[in-house]
């Protein structure tokens, strides 16, 4: 993904087998992309603290996911028939 990302934004990554969660992203590093879970980034906005994060590499940044298409986690069947593959 080449585009560039921005605090708050909801993107699907490919984090361990057959699961691609949607998460936040924290900050966009360039190579790196650090990201937490959703509820992690909304306590850390209200409680005015950096939120705790995780790097992630670029390249394991699948998709930036829209409001209507936001889930914690689809596996890879589900979003593939989603799609309509």
């Amino acid at each position: 993904m080449a585009e560039q990302l921005h605090p708050g934004q909801l993107v699907t990554v490919n984090a361990y087998p057959r699961k691609r969660p949607t998460v936040k992203v924290v900050e966009d590093r360039g190579d790196v992309v650090l990201i937490c879970k959703s509820e992690e980034y909304d306590a850390a906005v209200a409680e005015n603290r950096a939120p705790i994060a995780v790097g992630f590499h670029r390249e394991d940044v699948l998709e930036i996911v829209t409001k209507k298409d936001a889930s914690s986690e689809v596996p890879i069947e589900r979003r593939s028939s989603m799609a309509g593959d």
